[in-house]
């Protein structure tokens, strides 16, 4: 009774792909009402105390038609190749977590996945968030210890004491520099289910 409830306060409610309890009595009200859709939605409503029309004729027609025909209620399978999404996703995973332990920073591509595994790099990203997994990219931040602050105490006197050194320094806004080596933080994409940082 419930789902009829949402149902009925919902926009597309014609348009309701009944469950099968419920089309089952739509079917029987249909036959014992002289094989017609009006009567048997008028029969719903009054069975349910129900004003508005919950569904339309044509949802009742079609699913008459569907029985008739199919001797079923049940939606047949549909035609065309089956997903094959199930099967390759061990082989992403497995490659996923191959090619983040290589690497130091735990840096793997969809692109090297795609690449590795011979997968379309768009069917990894869709198995990739199916999993639940996310990109994330390096963040660079600025460490500030106990020590830095006479340094940078040091430094602010220093500037102060010589105001016209500042004519000569250019100042931009931002500057990364890295004591083991670069890193190149727009390709740098992790893929984790929560934030490793």
């Amino acid at each position: 009774m419930l789902y009829l409830i949402i149902l009925l306060f919902s926009q597309d409610f014609l348009n309701f792909d009944m469950y099968l309890d419920t089309q089952l009595e739509m079917l029987k009200l249909y036959y014992k009402n002289g094989d017609s859709a009006t009567a048997a939605i008028r029969a719903y409503k009054t069975l349910h105390h129900i004003h508005k029309d919950v569904f339309s004729i044509t949802v009742v027609t079609n699913m008459v038609k569907k029985f008739e025909e199919t001797k079923s209620l049940h939606n047949a399978s549909k035609s065309g190749r089956p997903s094959l999404e199930e099967d390759r996703k061990p082989l992403v995973m497995g490659t996923l977590q191959t090619l983040q332990e290589r690497n130091v920073y735990g840096h793997a591509s969809s692109s090297s996945i795609a690449a590795a595994t011979a997968i379309p790099k768009k069917s990894v990203c869709r198995i990739l968030k199916s999993c639940g997994m996310r990109t994330y990219h390096i963040s660079l931040h600025q460490t500030i210890t106990d020590a830095d602050t006479q340094h940078r105490f040091q430094f602010a006197q220093w500037i102060l004491a010589n105001d016209n050194l500042l004519d000569d320094v250019l100042w931009s806004d931002e500057a990364y520099f890295s004591m083991d080596g670069m890193v190149n933080r727009h390709n740098c994409i992790i893929w984790a289910n929560k934030n490793p940082w």
